[in-house]
């Protein structure tokens, strides 16, 4: 997740859609929400078990 996060900031930053200090918010953003979405899914997927 983190990688696809990087990649996408900096393509915005390559083609002028951002600057460096906005890339680095996009990025942190992202991965961020891909941490909280994974630890969602993992304790939605440990309560099934339990049931």
């Amino acid at each position: 997740m983190r990688h696809v996060a990087t990649v996408a900031a900096g393509f915005l930053l390559a083609n002028g859609y951002a600057d460096a200090e906005a890339a680095q918010q996009i990025a942190g953003a992202l991965t961020g929400a891909g941490a909280l979405g994974l630890s969602i899914a993992e304790k939605r997927s440990a309560l099934k078990s339990i049931w």
